[in-house]
């Protein structure tokens, strides 16, 4: 019954317009300096650059106007410094939109991006900067007080460096709770919120605004094929 249920959902989703958000942290090229333990190779991050599959920007998914193609937006968290030595060229010489979720107090750490790197970033048409939160911390069990400076300063701090508004926040070890989205409506910093689990994005799985979904990259297309119906499109492995 399990199984029927699961290829009933697959048929259903095969033919639903959608998008899809696609998670990454570190893009290793051998030469990392390890702050995660997520981390996808280099010629496997551009296996999926090169897959076929279309991409998006993470405003134009933000318009949720989904697409039988089901177009992805490449995503990346805690603002790691291969990100921008490693993964930054290849997404730029393929004309590639991305968006980074920085952690403000891991700025111009061991490993992490710098803000003079940050900037450079930010300047990039291609390029969209969230907020990952100031400390990396879970949201979850922490008090209103805590989670505000987590959701405010963090902002604040982003939008300092780069003199640009910061309206999209990914959850850190994408948890969050009541208080978390209590805040996000009430205080209006963010227009967007991302976890680190679900898939494809349609009519059917879209809740929140504040609970959008993305798939884990960390093991490249290992889990995932592309299925070509007329056009290229990505789909988990069930």
């Amino acid at each position: 019954m399990v199984r029927v249920k699961q290829l009933i959902k697959k048929m259903v989703f095969d033919i639903l317009p959608s998008s899809t958000v696609l998670m990454f942290h570190h893009i290793d090229d051998g030469n990392i300096i390890e702050r995660s333990g997520c981390r996808l190779n280099k010629n496997e991050f551009v296996n999926i650059l090169d897959s076929g599959i279309s991409f998006i920007s993470a405003e134009e998914y933000t318009q949720f106007h989904w697409s039988r193609q089901n177009p992805c937006v490449v995503t990346f968290d805690d603002g790691l410094k291969d990100v921008y030595r490693v993964a930054y060229p290849e997404l730029k010489q393929r004309g590639i939109p991305f968006t980074v979720f920085v952690v403000t107090d891991f700025l111009n750490q061991e490993g992490y991006i710098s803000v003079e790197e940050l900037q450079i970033l930010a300047n990039d048409p291609l390029v969209t900067i969230g907020s990952h939160g100031t400390t990396h911390k879970i949201l979850c069990g922490m008090d209103k007080k805590e989670q505000r400076v987590e959701l405010l300063d963090s902002k604040r701090i982003l939008e300092e460096k780069i003199g640009k508004r910061v309206c999209l926040f990914a959850y850190s070890h994408g948890q969050f709770d009541n208080v978390t989205l209590d805040l996000l409506q009430t205080e209006k910093c963010y227009d967007y919120a991302f976890s680190a689990g679900g898939g494809e994005t349609n009519w059917i799985t879209k809740k929140s605004n504040f609970t959008l979904p993305r798939l884990n990259m960390e093991d490249g297309l290992q889990s995932y094929r592309i299925y070509d119906g007329g056009h290229h499109r990505l789909k988990q492995v069930i």
